[in-house]
This record gives structure tokens, sequence and C-alpha cells, in this order.
């Protein structure tokens, strides 16, 4: 009985060897074939391709969510974060329902970071992948959500040729009244139509900036760079304090502006003074400076 077993045991043992070998063939083919598939996802992110992201998660996952839906989730997320630029490791990790891979994020109000990103896997019966709000950035977790606290520095300091101050502080007090008057413009809470514009620069929502004049022409120097703390729920991902900005000197001649103040004299014109040497604009006044005029009205 024990010779007829032995070459019995001998071939289960060969057929249970080949199994596992089989079973190790086929576990190795699906993980390569799940980082194949997360590299394509990640490659379509750092190029901003949305479709190409969307179309590789799970059926199940595009019936909860559009594609416009999808798309809006992750350009706010870029926006919140002022992203700039997004690149990922080639290093993929698998566990047990979602994948990690690192992420080096670099924004224009936060600085560069580095991230872990959480993809998560679809079913086993297809290529695709699933979907969950820790895919919307880089370092979130389930349940998490990405929030910014925005600060502003100090505004610049406005200047004319000569050094005189236009417009200064918080208050924005000038050394020439009557030029500042008629040429700095002001400052006020964010136009509705650029909303948008602002909040992917960084600005706070409740920032004031330029609306017209000197103010709106150099709004980026004077206000600097924005800067805060961006969150993922409680965590902290990044943080940087803001750029305050710069004194910028214009080309404004205090003494030609007063001229051409008193040359329009209330008049409905405008007068712009030119340096024909430099095409530096040295005075702007009445409709010259602060309307849109039809062609041909010089």
């Amino acid at each position: 009985m024990l010779t007829r077993a032995l070459p019995l045991l001998g071939a289960l043992l060969l057929l249970g060897g080949g199994a596992f070998a089989l079973g190790v063939y086929i576990s190795g083919s699906g993980a390569r074939s799940e980082r194949a598939l997360i590299r394509r996802y990640l490659t379509a992110w750092s190029q901003g391709d949305w479709p190409t992201m969307y179309h590789l998660l799970s059926p199940v996952s595009r019936r909860q969510l559009s594609l416009a839906g999808f798309e809006a989730q992750l350009r706010g997320a870029e926006a919140t974060a002022t992203l700039t630029r997004l690149r990922f490791a080639s290093d993929i990790h698998l566990a047990r329902g979602h994948a990690v891979a690192e992420a080096t994020v670099r924004t224009a109000s936060f600085g560069t970071f580095r991230a872990p990103t959480r993809i998560a896997l679809g079913p086993r019966n297809g290529p695709f992948l699933g979907f969950d709000g820790s895919m919307l950035f880089p370092g979130l977790r389930p349940g998490e959500r990405l929030t910014r606290t925005a600060v502003l520095g100090a505004r610049g300091t406005l200047e004319a040729a000569d050094g005189t101050v236009l417009a200064a502080g918080p208050q924005r007090t000038s050394a020439d009244p009557t030029v500042s008057a008629a040429i700095v413009g002001s400052l006020g809470p964010i136009p509705t139509a650029q909303r948008t514009v602002y909040r992917a620069a960084g600005y706070p929502p409740d920032a004031l900036v330029g609306q017209d004049g000197l103010e709106l022409i150099f709004q980026r120097q004077l206000a600097g760079r924005p800067g805060g703390r961006l969150l993922a729920g409680h965590r902290v991902l990044a943080q940087r304090a803001p750029k305050p900005g710069v004194t910028v000197r214009t080309t404004i001649d205090p003494r030609l502006e007063v001229a051409a103040l008193n040359a329009l004299g209330g008049a409905y014109a405008g007068m712009t003074v030119l340096n024909i040497h430099t095409g530096a604009i040295e005075a702007a006044a009445g409709l010259a400076f602060t309307d849109l005029q039809p062609p041909g009205s010089t």
C-alpha cells in the first residue's frame, strides 16, 4: 500500500505546486494590469486630461457622477490649492481596495510639497478604477475635504516718477491728493465676474483689489503673493507666509498731471501726455484715462 501511495502523493504534490505557481502568475499579472491602469490615470491627471481620467472609472462610479461633475470637483480642488503643476512618482503601492502613489505638487500660494495620492480600485471583473473624494487632490484621505485659509500681505506703495507718494498703506494716503484723485483709482471688493480668477490666484474672498486707475493696472505687483494654509480636513498639507506687495514707481509727472487737469478745467474731454522718446505715459486726465471712447474720437 505504501509503495502504491507514494507515486500518487508525488503526483498530488506536483499538481499542487503547479496550481500554486499558476496562482502566483495570475496574481502577479493582475497587479501589473492594475498598476498600468493607475499609471494611465495619473498621467492623464498630470496633463489635465480629465475626460480620460473619467473614462477609466468603473461604470458604477460613472453612473453616480457625471463627467461635468467630475471635472467641476477637480477644477475646484485645483483652484483651492492654486495648483500650477502636478507630477507623480513611478512607484505604485497596491493595498487592499486602493493604491498609493507619491505626488509632487507645485502651487502659487503654498509652495511645492509632496503628498501620497490615494486611488480607489474598481471591481475585479473589469479594467476600471473606483472613485471617492480622496482622489480629488493628493494628500486627501477618505472623508476629508480640501480647504484653505488665504492671506494677503501688506499692499505696496504707488509713487510718481519723482518719488512722490501717490498711495500708501491700508488707507492709501497720498502726499499729493490732487494728482492721486485724478489717476490712482480705488480699491474695492473682488468683482463678481472676476471671482474665479482671483480665487485661483489665491486671494481671500473678502480681499480688496484695484477697481480702476493705477491700483487696477498694477494690482499684481501691489498685492504681492497670497499665502496661507492648505488643509486636508483638519490636517495641514502645506503653508506659506504671504509676500507683501512691492513699491511701484510710475512714469507719472505730478507737474504735468496738474497741468493736464487745469487744461481740461472740468470739460467732458481727456488728455494724455506721452514722452515721444520712451513712450512713457507722463500724465493722463479725464476721459482719456477713465472711459472707453469710440474709435477716431481723438
